[in-house]
């Protein structure tokens, strides 16, 4: 992505990941088409936190207006779900058997709906909790892409329910 772009478009591509928040660092293993892996931390506990680079067929001035200017929805046409199979890498780490035990129990740290606990509570093995954030995971991007923000679930923490996709709407 980086080296077929002519040289204005790879400086706004590089804008468009700092923004993003992505390193120097970050951005150098990106370039040369490495997994980022890593932590990220949430602020406070009730921000969700991720981050994620990924390859997108579409200009950068097209995903820097998505991603820096669009407030409430996406053009759908812009993006395309991918399969299972891209999710296919997705592994609990470190410590996996711990992870998946954390699911399965629900920890409120995991901002998991009633619904989601109630499907993980079901899982046995670690693959089969790996599985069903697969499941999860693109069944959420599909929704955020039909309605945008509005799309984006409940979740648990203890006893309280959060909408943030009512709430950021």
């Amino acid at each position: 992505m980086f080296s077929s772009s002519p040289v204005d478009q790879n400086d706004k591509l590089l804008s468009l990941l700092t923004a993003a928040g992505f390193s120097k660092r970050e951005i150098a293993k990106f370039q040369q088409d490495e997994l980022l892996t890593g932590t990220v931390e949430s602020l406070t506990e009730r921000e969700l936190a991720s981050k994620f680079g990924c390859t997108i067929d579409a200009s950068v001035d097209d995903v820097s207006h998505v991603f820096l200017t669009t407030q409430r929805t996406i053009d759908p046409s812009a993006f395309q779900v991918g399969s299972m199979a891209d999710l296919g890498d997705l592994q609990l780490e470190p410590n996996r058997w711990e992870v998946a035990k954390m699911y399965m129990s629900g920890a409120p740290e995991l901002n998991l709906s009633p619904h989601e606990q109630s499907v993980f509570a079901k899982c046995k093995v670690a693959d089969d909790v790996e599985g069903t954030i697969r499941e999860m995971l693109k069944a959420r991007y599909e929704k955020y892409l039909e309605i945008g923000l509005e799309g984006i679930g409940e979740y648990s923490r203890g006893k309280t329910t959060y909408e943030p996709g009512v709430e950021l709407y």
